[in-house]
């Protein structure tokens, strides 16, 4: 009998999930199953059929962060984030539409900074992230410092990568690195239904307003975000979608958009 994917992909309608499915190593990261991740979100990505990505886990963890193997003991360290952890990071925050990561369990060390990547985050209410470097004497990684300096301010951030923290689903959620709780029953059900509705929204505006968010979440100042804003309403102006968004305003009916 072969042995399971690492990773599961599926396309149903115009939500593409990623599942992480190296269930017997709590979906720990090495080099091999890093490429496979990033192979699937470029696959994603590039996919004009797909409106959002879901990244959820199998098993009882999201992810246990990287594996502490030989490899990792061997390896350049260095290489290993930049070469194989960075790629992933930078897909999953920079491709035009929105990602929604899926936090069951334990999100661990890079595992909660791919989690944290994502533009939209759930979370089981049993589940946490654990800031495990300080604990294995290490630094943050996989741009954790700055998503959390950027989300909490230099104080909180620093206490709590220090501290090892492990951050419950509900302080999560207060404070603002999580959009949404639900029940670990309910957690893909739940998900699959709000991502369901955010399909049925305008793409280009959903695209669109993630380019202006991650710009102003780069410093960009409030003069540059009210132009960048601009000319993104300018190609929301012109667009077909914005001409069937008002035909359906004025007959009373619900908007078919396709994207352009």
């Amino acid at each position: 009998m072969p042995e399971p994917a690492d990773i599961l992909y599926q396309v149903e309608g115009a939500i593409a999930t990623i599942t992480l499915n190296r269930v017997n190593q709590a979906n720990a990261i090495n080099t091999v199953f890093a490429q496979l991740l990033l192979k699937y979100c470029k696959q994603a990505a590039e996919d004009d059929n797909v409106l959002i990505v879901i990244i959820n886990a199998n098993g009882k963890n999201f992810c246990a962060g990287a594996e502490l193997s030989n490899e990792v003991l061997t390896i350049n360290i260095e290489d290993f984030i930049n070469d194989v952890c960075k790629p992933i990071v930078l897909l999953i925050s920079e491709m035009n539409k929105p990602v929604i990561s899926v936090v069951n369990g334990s999100a661990a060390g890079i595992g909660a900074a791919f989690a944290l990547a994502a533009d939209l985050c759930v979370m089981a209410d049993d589940a946490h992230f654990y800031l495990a470097f300080s604990d294995i004497s290490l630094v943050p990684d996989g741009g954790m410092s700055w998503m959390l300096t950027q989300q909490l301010g230099k104080k909180r951030a620093y206490q709590l990568l220090i501290e090892g923290a492990r951050i419950s689903a509900t302080e999560a959620l207060t404070l603002g690195l999580c959009n949404k709780v639900f029940s670990a029953s309910q957690l893909q059900t739940d998900t699959l239904t709000w991502a369901i509705r955010l399909s049925e929204r305008a793409p280009l505006s959903l695209s669109l307003t993630k380019h202006a968010v991650n710009t102003a979440s780069q410093g960009s100042g409030l003069n540059q975000s009210i132009s960048t804003e601009a000319k993104l309403q300018r190609l929301c102006q012109l667009s077909e979608d914005f001409q069937e968004a008002l035909a359906a305003f004025k007959e009373k009916r619900s908007p078919q958009y396709k994207g352009c």
